[in-house]
């Protein structure tokens, strides 16, 4: 039977990120579907924001071959004509769980990650928790440096320099939490600046709480 760390078992929504062909795309989802075995119901969405048809092939082919009653594998071709509110909304449409936990498609999790990352949800009063990104592709110089400081100055607050570009590949948000937020639309602000994925986060970073144990490792070659 599995375990479950909620008081009120509450249910997962696994959405991944994929903005480009993601080699690692089937370890990743097997990753997904054994941790999320372990913590109760679940689904997996493959949100994918490439349009090239080897992409949408390879999320499609993932989800037929990894999509069964008790994990729920959707992919989901993001149009790029469509308005920023529209996709958001859409993603709650879509999305059954109580909590939405999302990671981008280049990144590979620890064995504990899930677990670590809904873990502080057991507070009634946290309604947005953000993990670790380790970066693990050979760093300038410069950011060598940076990043160095940056662990033995911040051990426990290691907070993105960019939080809305940065961390979406590795947060948990509850659902009821997400619905609450007025609108995600930034009239003041270009599409090409800000990400629809940011904006979801520039409405609630003053709520996210910072818990380093839930630790992704994130490839850029991808």
């Amino acid at each position: 039977m599995p375990k479950t760390l909620f008081n009120h078992h509450q249910s997962l929504s696994i959405i991944i990120i994929i903005n480009n062909f993601p080699s690692s795309l089937d370890k990743l989802v097997q990753t997904v579907i054994k941790q999320s075995n372990l913590l109760g119901k679940s689904q997996t969405l493959l949100l994918n924001n490439n349009r090239d048809i080897k992409v949408i092939n390879l999320c499609l082919d993932t989800a037929k071959k990894y999509s069964n009653k008790e994990n729920e594998i959707i992919p989901i071709n993001i149009n790029k004509n469509q308005e920023i509110n529209d996709t958001y909304q859409s993603l709650l449409n879509v999305v059954k769980g109580e909590i939405l936990i999302f990671i981008k498609g280049n990144c590979y999790p620890e064995d504990s990650w899930l677990e670590n990352l809904i873990k502080p949800f057991n507070d009634k009063n946290i309604n947005i928790i953000a993990g670790e990104i380790e970066e693990i592709k050979t760093l300038h110089l410069f950011k060598k440096i940076s990043y160095l400081i940056h662990k033995l100055i911040k051990k426990d607050k290691f907070k993105c320099s960019n939080i809305f570009d940065g961390q979406i590949a590795n947060v948990a948000i509850k659902k009821e939490f997400l619905q609450q937020q007025k609108s995600l639309y930034l009239s003041n602000i270009k599409e090409k600046e800000s990400t629809y994925y940011n904006r979801i986060l520039n409405e609630v970073e003053a709520e996210i709480i910072y818990h380093p144990l839930a630790k992704v490792y994130q490839n850029h070659r991808d």
